[in-house]
């Protein structure tokens, strides 16, 4: 059975004194909100995604075509891997290249045509972006991407993890971590020391095993 966000809500409270613990809905001390522990909790499990990469989604996207920016998905933190597809469905590596490089490339290098790009580079800017190079002009031609998706977000109204059951423990300590660590009345240094060493174990653990991991389709 899938472990939600109230089991684990209900632990924090009754760790930090906040009553026997109702799913996380009261914090009688006022010391932690509501917003905020859910905050705390979603930001963990995402950076605990986005480092370990045990697990994946794919998704196929078609390319625009003459336009060298390619939108990436919405939920998208970091790419595990993306083919070319062309109208053949047929798919091929497109190995991703620094900024240099793509700016380097040229349509007439060898094995390069204008139809198939050579490379990808992503770039931080006002939309999640991927940058491909030379923009292609394949008609029926996508991008096959494997990449770490944002986990779903927290609401203390029963929402699953997004990371494998054995390391819910590790998403609850991160989170402990950062409450005691919160400048103010609630923070408790040794406490926020000791939790960020049972976050740390589990990320590494984690890394370990992502080589071997499961996909998310």
């Amino acid at each position: 059975m899938p472990i939600t966000d109230q089991t684990i809500l209900s632990e924090i409270q009754r760790l930090t004194i906040e009553g026997v613990g109702d799913g996380g809905a009261t914090w009688p001390s006022g010391m932690w909100t509501q917003v905020e522990v859910l905050g705390y909790l979603t930001q963990v499990q995402n950076r605990f995604l986005s480092e370990t990469g045990v697990r994946w989604t794919r998704l196929e996207t078609a390319l625009t075509l003459l336009q060298t920016n390619q939108a990436a998905p919405a939920d998208w933190m970091t790419t595990i891997f993306i083919a070319f597809k062309d109208a053949a469905g047929l798919y091929s590596e497109l190995p991703k290249l620094d900024a240099q490089e793509l700016d380097y490339i040229q349509s007439s290098w060898p094995g390069a045509t204008a139809a198939r790009p050579r490379g990808y580079y992503e770039t931080d800017g006002d939309t999640l972006t991927t940058y491909v190079v030379p923009a292609p002009t394949a008609a029926a031609s996508a991008l096959e991407r494997y990449y770490v998706a944002l986990g779903t977000a927290f609401t203390a109204a029963g929402v699953n993890f997004s990371v494998p059951d054995e390391y819910v423990p590790t998403i609850k300590y991160g989170c402990l971590a950062e409450m005691f660590g919160k400048i103010g009345p609630a923070q408790n240094l040794v406490l926020a020391e000791m939790c960020e060493e049972r976050w740390t174990e589990g990320l590494e653990i984690a890394k370990l095993q992502a080589p071997s991991s499961w996909f998310v389709m």
